[in-house]
């Protein structure tokens, strides 16, 4: 599904039509990649936040695009980091009541 070139689409904008893109290959593949979600990031409660994580860094030739981006690990914990830091620089707001409390 994904190789050397694949991206490729051949077409070009002065002469193709956006509905030309979306019956490419490649436009097709992207599209089934949110339902290729492996369950490990349905789950997590930062898939709002990364939706899935880089697609090109989710492909694998077994299971294509329905692995976790090779980052997932990092990505977590940099997240992580700066929604706690952001909830604690907006705690003062919080208990000022000029903002409601958040999950």
């Amino acid at each position: 599904m994904s190789y050397d070139g694949f991206t490729h689409t051949g077409l070009s904008v002065l002469e193709h039509t956006i509905d030309d893109l979306r019956e490419t290959p490649v436009f097709v593949a992207c599209l089934a990649a949110d339902a290729a979600l492996p369950d490990g990031c349905r789950a997590c409660e930062l898939l709002d936040i990364c939706g899935g994580g880089y697609l090109p860094h989710r492909f694998g030739r077994g299971r294509q695009f329905h692995n976790e981006s090779l980052h997932c690990v990092d990505l977590k914990i940099v997240l992580r980091h700066v929604r706690a830091v952001i909830r604690q620089d907006l705690q003062p707001l919080v208990a000022a009541g000029v903002l409601p409390t958040s999950p």
